[in-house]
């Protein structure tokens, strides 16, 4: 290693310390205060798995627990410590698996050195920045999914993170589409058997509360909050706040998700289809928090140029909060507030449809078939072709 490129690696971890520091030191200070909300919501279910209450009854002054029961048999261990040092420790392992998460990404798009500052700059987007002041888990499961999916090699049963990750929030077990693409059959049904196997535990350690969940809990939207809330960053939402009819939803996520098992295929690039699949998956779920979307980090590995920027700034301000919120306000919005305040929805639509439209005709040209030229003026094939084995060897 040159010394210049010592000095380099050195600067970026430099940063990468600070923003950490930073990170956790307005976490634990928002957890002191009113903030960190959904860790206390995971406590709080913990406590009450320990304890043999109803997991699934309301909580005086916490928000409803709206995890399958073998979540909280996880989040038991955080009704241990005291409330400081859960702060501090659930904080730091989402910023530690939020950062392997940069790193695979960034590896895998061969450029190892930007994993540690993408990990640090994406603690001022919008999603990140959520996660931390909720509490929230996305973070660790981000880095869950990404090292399933990503890494050449695991040393683990590859398929068994994204269950274990599904286990705990269901939304991940839409990643089983991106084994699926690839014919990767036993990673797979590793997940299935993994998402199974939890779920079997759960069942046997809280019986009453499983059957509560996926009978009764997990059918009930207004479990999760309202929908109409500009924070619920889904097509459900975006169609609700429109007053569209209820049975568009459902015909609108078959699409989604058929274009996406179409375009797949054509995707050589893993760090492309895994991005492509979160982006599928926040579209179709039933509430999509914009907390939800930190799958945006390595996303803008993918993007290129104006895109790129422009990616990064929507996803740094977060438009829909600028917007009347609460309330059932969104329901006035006009038409440019709907077109504003639905950022993130229609940014992930363009995305796949510009994957669907190009990508495919990318990845089909012999010697990945662009000129030098026309790869850096043209994002949607940069993307693809750049990805390409022939293309890195030229």
């Amino acid at each position: 290693m040159t010394g210049s490129a010592l000095v380099t690696r050195l600067d970026v971890r430099g940063v990468w310390w600070v923003f950490v520091v930073v990170a956790l030191a307005y976490a634990v200070v928002r957890g002191l205060g009113s903030g960190l909300v959904d860790l206390h919501v995971y406590r709080t279910g913990g406590e009450v798995w320990l304890t043999g209450g109803r997991l699934y009854d309301d909580f005086p002054g916490v928000l409803p627990f709206t995890y399958p029961p073998f979540a909280a048999v996880l989040f038991s261990a955080l009704a241990l410590p005291p409330w400081p040092v859960v702060m501090a420790l659930w904080t730091a392992a989402g910023l530690a698996l939020f950062t392997v998460a940069c790193q695979v990404a960034a590896r895998h798009d061969a450029l190892p050195r930007t994993g540690l500052g993408l990990a640090a700059a994406s603690l001022l987007l919008e999603p990140v920045r959520g996660t931390l002041e909720l509490g929230q888990v996305n973070l660790l499961l981000i880095g869950l999914v990404a090292a399933d999916c990503l890494l050449p090699r695991t040393p683990w049963p590859r398929g068994l993170l994204v269950g274990i990750a599904a286990a705990v929030k269901l939304t991940p077990a839409v990643f089983v589409l991106f084994f699926l693409s690839r014919r990767r059959w036993r990673p797979a049904l590793t997940a299935a058997a993994a998402f199974a196997a939890c779920g079997g535990l759960g069942w046997a350690l809280a019986p009453r509360d499983s059957e509560s969940f996926w009978f009764h809990a997990v059918l009930d939207p207004q479990r999760v909050g309202g929908l109409a809330y500009s924070g619920n960053q889904s097509l459900h939402g975006l169609l609700f706040r429109l007053g569209a009819p209820d049975l568009l939803w459902p015909v609108l996520c078959v699409v989604v998700l058929v274009a996406t098992a179409v375009l797949l295929p054509r995707v050589r690039d893993d760090l492309t289809a895994v991005v492509a699949v979160a982006a599928a998956g926040l579209l179709v779920s039933p509430v999509s928090w914009s907390h939800h979307w930190v799958w945006v980090a390595p996303a803008l590995l993918v993007l290129r140029g104006r895109t790129r920027v422009v990616a990064a700034l929507v996803f740094a301000v977060g438009p829909h909060w600028l917007l009347p919120k609460s309330r059932d306000r969104e329901l006035d919005w006009t038409w440019w507030q709907h077109v504003v305040g639905n950022t993130y929805v229609w940014l992930a639509l363009a995305f796949l449809v510009a994957l669907l439209i190009r990508g495919g005709r990318a990845a089909s040209t012999t010697g990945v078939g662009a000129a030098p030229d026309r790869l850096e003026t043209d994002p949607a094939i940069a993307f693809a072709a750049e990805r390409s084995p022939r293309w890195r060897g030229r």
